[in-house]
């Protein structure tokens, strides 16, 4: 049997399962090689429809409960979150076979100081993802027809640039294997994940 699966079978609470995928999403952060530094983002359009899109890792706190990805300001998953901040982040890990959903209320930080911290510490190579004078999913005749700002002016780059923080309201873990999985969802209740184990 799987180490890690019959460590969880052998736990009479769902605490060691949940510290496991903080673990992981925590590695996903620093990790780029973690299959948990990219997330699917889920947003509902202002008409309704279910939107996925991929989101890069760059935040994680277990104890505030909060993720926090980048993005343009200009994109549209931000004119939805602004219409409904409750969002889900999707995980799976294909060596564990572990995957992690969360239902979040996200917040969009507008905060300069917070925005120019974190702008600060960026290489040039993100900093280029915000430097297209297009808003995301504009219409060019082909892949190569982009413009970009000068790399000389930084203050035009900075203004697309944006920060999400998701807060962590629910968690529900699926650990996949043969010999039978497992699944815990967790509740924040008084401000601590309070967890069940649920049939998969």
């Amino acid at each position: 049997m799987n180490q890690l699966i019959k460590k969880i079978k052998d736990k009479k609470d769902t605490s060691f399962a949940l510290d496991y995928a903080f673990t992981k999403l925590a590695e996903g952060v620093k990790n780029r090689k973690s299959h948990f530094h990219l997330l699917n983002l889920g947003t509902v359009s202002k008409d309704g429809k279910p939107q996925t899109r991929t989101i890069v890792l760059r935040y994680f706190d277990s104890e505030r409960k909060i993720i926090r990805f980048h993005t343009d300001m200009r994109s549209k998953k931000i004119d939805e979150i602004k219409n409904n901040n409750s969002i889900s982040l999707l995980g799976y890990d294909n060596i564990d076979k572990l995957q992690i959903r969360m239902e979040c209320e996200a917040q969009i930080i507008y905060s300069e100081d917070f925005l120019s911290d974190i702008w600060s510490k960026m290489n040039i190579n993100s900093k280029e993802c915000y430097s297209i004078k297009k808003p995301p999913g504009s219409i060019i005749n082909a892949p190569q027809d982009i413009d970009f700002y000068s790399r000389n002016i930084i203050p035009k780059s900075f203004q697309n640039f944006i920060v999400v923080i998701c807060n962590i309201k629910n968690i529900d873990l699926l650990y996949l294997h043969n010999e039978g999985h497992i699944r815990a969802n967790y509740r924040l209740i008084n401000k601590q994940f309070v967890g069940n184990w649920v049939i998969p």
